[in-house]
């Protein structure tokens, strides 16, 4: 209703993302309110069909149906167990627990603005926090009952806020406990981003100890305790979530079997090189009818090309996508250019190197790791697993948040408040850059 501007790829995106997603949620809520059925009480409602090829809406009859096998689906369970039992209020209840999700959403991200404001000032806070009301990806995750999107988020954000807090009171143990939690629920709600949500978990730790010119190379010990837990709360996940299938079908083969037939279906890159051109022509309309006539991309959608072929054209439709929305009027042709994550990075790369100058070496470290640290963290996921990449730019072009855009805009505030000082009153937060070696 206030989308005036234009955020996403259609005219209706704002209201469509992801509902196909979000209905595995309704369906579980729904096939379990004693007033729409029996009471199921399995795993996640979702599929038919060895592929999970698609949806199902008119029964929660699961006789030679496959259930959902991708993830425990904590937050349908939650959202399913305080469904009411009238029929009649569960669109109401959907509803409400969607602003709810985006409540939160707005909560953790609203903190992490209180962070960059404490620690920049409050030039980049206001920048970041204009930005963020205009991403396509942070409105778009924010209301979907399927992501709960705060928890894809909070691992980083608690990281940022508290990190140094448990560290200057000597009670870091708590820190990682608390990391793990965090991360062991997001896990919970999907095992998507995984790599990414551990990287910008990360981060904030090796920017603090940078920032007080703690060489990076002695940093290896966070870096493992990190890593440890993202893994244990992975496998703490992993196990919950092959325990809650087995109990469904009475046999732990089977359930190792819903999980893996699961992930060769993501592994399937014939059939992923084919959606590379379909979700191309989608997220990206004015680059696809562009490219067409130079490169016959209706040719490649049988998915028979040299996968090298597929991998570019995946690349540059991350890269393309938007970062922030411009108004409507804008947005065709040069619009789509400046609205990328392409130019977004290039642009903060130019204001660390050439605008944002000082003396502070542990400072210049300590911004030039959150960059490339965060670049890193977006590409993990999509190293990691291709498979789920090639298929879903349209979904996992969230990763590049987690925090690399978010501190592209944090940049983009800090220079701004130094070259014009005026809009900032008292001392500016500067940042330097590297100096050139002879």
């Amino acid at each position: 209703m206030f989308n005036i501007f234009g955020t996403g790829s259609q005219p209706n995106w704002f209201d469509t993302f992801e509902k196909n997603s979000e209905q595995i949620v309704i369906k579980t809520a729904q096939c379990r309110s004693e007033g729409v059925s029996p009471g199921y009480s399995g795993p996640l409602v979702a599929k038919d069909g060895p592929a999970g090829a698609s949806f199902f809406w008119h029964t929660c009859d699961l006789s030679g149906v496959q259930v959902y096998g991708s993830q425990f689906g904590l937050q349908a369970r939650v959202i399913a167990y305080f469904a009411p039992n009238n029929p009649d209020l569960l669109q109401l209840y959907f509803n409400l627990t969607s602003a709810m999700l985006a409540a939160l959403l707005v909560l953790v991200l609203l903190v992490f603005v209180r962070f960059v404001q404490k620690e920049f000032g409050k030039i980049p806070a206001a920048t970041l926090l204009g930005f963020m009301a205009i991403s396509d990806w942070i409105i778009g995750y924010s209301r979907n009952l399927y992501w709960a999107s705060f928890l894809m988020f909070l691992p980083m954000v608690f990281s940022f806020v508290s990190y140094r807090w448990f560290k200057n009171r000597a009670k870091l143990p708590w820190f990682y406990a608390l990391l793990a939690i965090f991360m062991w629920l997001k896990m919970l709600d999907g095992y998507e981003h995984v790599t990414t949500v551990g990287i910008s978990a990360l981060l904030p730790v090796l920017y603090f100890e940078l920032k007080n010119k703690v060489g990076l190379l002695k940093l290896w010990r966070q870096a493992v305790i990190v890593g440890l837990c993202t893994i244990i709360a992975f496998v703490a996940a992993y196990s919950i979530h092959l325990y809650s299938l087995e109990r469904y079908y009475h046999s732990w083969a089977k359930a190792k079997h819903a999980i893996s037939q699961r992930a060769e279906a993501r592994a399937d890159f014939k059939m992923m090189q084919s959606n590379v051109i379909e979700r191309f022509e989608v997220t990206q309309p004015v680059l696809f009818y562009g490219i067409d006539p130079y490169y016959d991309l209706d040719a490649l959608k049988k998915g028979d090309k040299n996968p090298i072929n597929y991998a570019v054209l995946s690349l540059v439709d991350y890269l393309m996508l938007p970062a922030y929305s411009l108004p409507v009027g804008l947005r065709p042709a040069i619009g789509v250019a400046f609205q990328s994550i392409l130019f977004v990075a290039v642009t903060a790369y130019f204001l660390l190197r050439y605008v944002l100058r000082g003396r502070d070496s542990g400072e210049t470290k300590a911004m030039w790791l959150l960059y490339w640290g965060g670049l890193i963290a977006a590409f993990s996921w999509l190293m990691a697993m291709p498979g789920h990449a090639y298929a879903h730019p349209h979904i996992n072009g969230i990763v590049f948040y987690m925090p690399f855009i978010l501190i592209c805009y944090v940049i983009f505030g800090l220079a701004f408040a130094k070259r014009f000082p005026r809009f900032h009153p008292g001392s500016v937060a500067t940042v330097p850059t590297r100096r050139k070696t002879k």
